[in-house]
């Protein structure tokens, strides 16, 4: 498993979602031991597609390319040395880290470590872990410090969109730590300005609230819902005794797929 998360990490850096014999060779993987996670095809050679047992080396890809981002993660948090650690966790909002960054907070949870533990061949130090998971909560406390410090008072509202991934990560990680370090930073009046809102949205967001020691105010102005999106948010926001502004009777937009 750590072998397969070198060459999830080693295309990752490439822009590489295809691999050939040789990417197995140098990470010294047997293709037959990670079949599950892979498809083989037939190469195409030029608009023509030639049997690749018979003329060249295999072309081989990850059956889903979630897969990849996740044993990236593994990598990254697992496996790799925390100096290496140290040069990437600061591009977690690059849209290319999107998966991987949720995927890293996933491996912050104590429960989904004790599984993975359990069920790989990866040698596990607690000690290094715990710094990368210190780094990871840290990377977001100073995006959301910024964001504080930008603003013209502490009470001033802010996008939900600026919050977004904060929010997502934090759903994701699921950890009392990263909840008392970050949840606190978190604005308590959001507004949810033009953007579009999906049920994932509203899933994360009422997760930090639910942990928030404040009572919270949602500003919601034109943004439309997807799915049962809205649904959603008026059951949470009427169970958890969030305060809705005004304007959300007649501006929010709900609409189907």
């Amino acid at each position: 498993m750590d072998r397969l998360s070198k060459l999830a990490w080693n295309g990752f850096c490439q822009k590489q979602i295809v691999f050939e014999e040789n990417d197995f060779k140098q990470v010294e993987l047997d293709e037959i031991t990670v079949r599950s996670f892979l498809h083989t095809s037939l190469v195409d050679t030029l608009g023509g597609i030639a049997l690749a047992i018979m003329d060249r080396d295999k072309t081989i890809y990850f059956s889903r390319l979630i897969w990849q981002e996740f044993f990236v993660a593994v990598y990254l948090m697992l496996v790799d040395t925390v100096d290496n650690f140290k040069q990437v966790h600061q591009r977690l909002f690059d849209d290319q880290w999107e998966v991987v960054a949720q995927c890293l907070y996933g491996l912050c949870n104590a429960t989904t470590i004790k599984l993975i533990k359990r069920l790989t061949n990866i040698p596990f130090e607690a000690r290094l872990w715990k710094e990368k998971k210190e780094l990871l909560s840290d990377a977001a406390a100073s995006y959301l410090l910024k964001q504080r410090h930008g603003e013209a008072n502490k009470n001033e509202q802010v996008e939900y969109d600026s919050i977004r991934t904060i929010c997502s990560w934090i759903h994701e990680a699921n950890d009392l730590e990263i909840n008392k370090k970050l949840i606190p930073l978190i604005s308590d009046h959001i507004c949810f300005g033009t953007s579009i809102v999906f049920p994932s949205d509203v899933s994360n967001l009422f997760f930090v609230q639910q942990s928030s020691s404040k009572p919270w105010t949602l500003e919601v102005r034109n943004c439309k819902f997807r799915g049962n999106a809205m649904k959603r948010f008026c059951l949470e926001a009427f169970s958890s005794k969030t305060k809705v502004g005004q304007h959300f009777y007649w501006n929010a937009q709900y609409f189907e797929n």
